[in-house]
């Protein structure tokens, strides 16, 4: 199955469902089966991510009720070189398309990088694994072999 890596907490951040747009540099014409992989990563940039837009956002209710949706109560529970999703990419925009034609909404342009000359990946049927499953990350697409 086709494999993206993501950094922590965006990558829970689609399996909690919070997140159904991937920004990226580059577009893909893939399209169908996606798994979301959680890097090893973890640096202080992301533990600030974490503090700043998730427990101190004008939305960090949602946020809270939807990571705990996943069994992630704090950032410790972050789960790192795993698979934690399996969804769909079923189009790929521009950036400006999706915020201009407001598909963005507010909650989505927190978890994206929706400067001009990126793309924007849409995600649906998002399905977070109960028990995330280890795996080695890749840059850019990779296949994994599911279980």
């Amino acid at each position: 199955m086709k494999t993206i890596s993501l950094w922590q907490p965006w990558a829970s951040a689609i399996a909690a469902g919070l997140k159904t747009i991937e920004t990226r540099s580059w577009p893909t014409k893939y399209r169908g089966q996606l798994a979301i992989h959680a890097a090893k990563r973890d640096t202080q940039e992301e533990k600030d991510f974490w503090l700043d837009n998730v427990l101190e956002s004008d939305f960090r209710e949602l946020y809270g009720h939807a990571f705990l949706t996943v069994g992630i109560q704090k950032y410790s529970d972050l789960p790192h070189g795993a698979i934690v999703a399996i969804c769909e990419i079923y189009s790929c925009l521009p950036t400006e398309a999706l915020v201009g034609g407001e598909i963005a909404n507010e909650v989505e342009k927190e978890w994206g990088n929706f400067s001009p000359l990126r793309y924007g990946w849409q995600l649906r049927n998002i399905e977070p694994l109960a028990i995330p499953v280890p795996c080695i990350g890749r840059q850019g697409f990779f296949d994994w072999d599911q279980p």
